[in-house]
């Protein structure tokens, strides 16, 4: 049942419910999916919550406003861009090396040196 789900193909146009969806793109597509098999795999207003977020997702991409991860990807761009103006560098043998460095890192580096402090060994944080 993994090519064709009874759910998807219930309606009674005979259509299948990836064939519809297909052209309208991710959000839209994922959008008609859920109300299309409303109720019919499981709980129907979980299934129209579902269709609900991915229209809410539709609306953010076409009205131009970012989604927190994007924001907060900006926020990070900005801040290791300043520290590159700034000749802070990253530390490209460490456990990041391929995104360059942690922003935490470079900023620590930062306040040593304006410190004056040697910089000390680095202790592992615990993550919750």
């Amino acid at each position: 049942m993994v090519n064709h789900p009874p759910h998807y193909n219930q309606h009674p146009s005979g259509e299948e419910c990836c064939d519809i969806a297909e052209p309208f793109g991710y959000y839209l597509g994922n959008a008609i999916k859920y109300i299309w098999r409303a109720g019919l795999k499981g709980d129907i207003l979980e299934d129209l919550k579902k269709a609900e977020w991915y229209i809410k997702k539709e609306i953010e991409r076409r009205s131009g406003k970012k989604s927190k991860i994007q924001k907060l990807q900006d926020f990070k761009d900005f801040v290791h861009n300043t520290l590159d103006k700034m000749d802070v560098p990253s530390d490209p043998s460490g456990p990041h090396s391929k995104e360059g460095c942690r922003i935490g890192d470079r900023l620590e580096y930062v306040h040593t040196f304006m410190a004056g402090v040697p910089k000390t060994p680095k202790v592992p944080r615990r993550r919750k």
